[in-house]
């Protein structure tokens, strides 16, 4: 990283409903391609075989791909602000407990996200679907970052666990179903 970079921290939290399996969003989460038909920014993709630049990238950003992480690449089309549309590079690896990613984003942007299912900090007896991203870019950037790019990422992201977490709901045999509670940070 250069020292015109800066990296940006974002965390959302999303409460997985009482009596909802947690097993059951860690396997929603490795449907990657669920993943991008979910976020309201992705317009297409296509998956791709990972080059060793990209898997050298990946352990670089997070130290390996952990226990049978099996790494998967992905080119992603979106539409977002700033850009009519856009292609990033993404790429995934499943973990026991979610999924770890990287996308490579116009303007230099990567963001490095970690996708978990955890107790909550406040009721260590509620699980919650908690997405820790950062988001590195250039100092140049830091005006959009706040007003544009980060409440973006934040909203669309939002949406993307709200629409997991009712899949799984809707997946569910109806004497299962569960009413989705809670609110997203």
């Amino acid at each position: 990283m250069s020292a015109f970079q800066v990296i940006h921290e974002v965390s959302i939290t999303t409460p997985i409903p009482t009596g909802m399996d947690p097993s059951k969003v860690i396997t929603a989460l490795y449907d990657h391609k669920g993943l991008f038909t979910m976020n309201p920014h992705v317009t297409g993709f296509e998956r791709i075989e990972p080059t060793e630049s990209m898997i050298n990238d990946f352990e670089i950003a997070f130290a390996g791909a952990g226990p049978g992480g099996v790494i998967t690449a992905y080119n992603v089309h979106q539409n977002v602000p700033l850009y009519d549309s856009t292609t990033l590079l993404a790429i995934f690896s499943n973990q026991p407990d979610g999924v770890d990613s990287i996308a490579d984003a116009p303007l230099g942007l990567r963001l490095s996200n970690k996708w978990r299912v955890v107790p909550d900090d406040f009721d260590t007896q509620r699980m919650v679907l908690r997405e820790d991203c950062k988001i590195h870019s250039s100092m140049l950037l830091l005006p959009l970052m706040s007003t544009v790019i980060v409440p973006e990422w934040k909203k669309a992201h939002h949406t993307t666990h709200a629409k997991l977490l009712a899949r799984i709901t809707s997946d569910s045999p109806s004497s299962e179903r569960l009413t989705l509670e809670g609110k997203n940070d």
